[in-house]
């Protein structure tokens, strides 16, 4: 096996179908999209996310979860 091959890896994805964005059986391009580079921890309410707890994070993520699921026609309306 050549260096940087891993074939338990590559047989679990081969399981995955490999969908694209422009693929019609997908909604992957209808959903929600973030962007965070207007992210700014020095308004007064901000904090830098690199000192936020687990308790935070976790809470961060499962909003993130949430909207994701969504259309983004759903948060247009």
């Amino acid at each position: 096996m050549k260096k940087g091959e891993n074939s338990r890896k590559d047989k679990f994805l081969r399981n995955f179908p490999q969908l694209t964005l422009g693929d019609a059986d997908s909604d992957i391009a209808l959903r929600c999209k973030f962007n965070f580079s207007y992210f700014d921890n020095n308004q007064e309410c901000a904090t830098d996310i690199a000192v936020w707890d687990e308790q935070n994070l976790r809470e961060l993520f499962t909003k993130l979860k949430a909207f994701s699921a969504k259309p983004l026609q759903y948060w247009q309306q």
